[in-house]
């Protein structure tokens, strides 16, 4: 019949491999320089891993918006063309019935003319 033994392995990630023979020397080795340096060490990088993340979080909510942003302009973008178009169109045809009424008015101008002259030409002949 095989037999296992459990054992404890008294260790510290702060010396790597190093293995503590007993409870006191591992906890004699955490009142060390050495452990409380490299715990500070630690506590320090994730404070500084915290301060990445929460710049990530407020980099990416910043970018989100600015692609919104983007999406938005680009909408409006579409609608200003739509709306140009639309304005166009009017202008065009607008343009047109003010060629059209331009030729009209022309038109009477000439006939305004011609029958002013014509009534002219009928009283000078009439008191001639």
């Amino acid at each position: 019949m095989n037999s296992y033994v459990l054992c404890t392995t008294l260790t510290c990630p702060c010396v790597p491999g190093q293995v503590f023979s007993s409870k006191a020397t591992l906890s004699n080795h955490k009142k060390s320089k050495k452990h409380q340096a490299w715990e500070l060490k630690q506590k320090e990088h994730k404070i500084d891993n915290t301060k990445r993340d929460n710049e990530i979080q407020i980099l990416k909510t910043k970018l989100k918006y600015s692609e919104e942003q983007v999406e938005n302009l680009i909408n409006e973008k579409f609608e200003l063309k739509n709306f140009i178009l639309i304005l166009e169109n009017k202008n065009n045809e607008l343009v047109k019935d003010l060629d059209k009424k331009t030729e009209e008015f022309n038109a009477l101008a000439i006939m305004y003319k011609k029958l002013k002259n014509t009534k002219r030409n009928i009283y000078h002949k009439k008191y001639i």
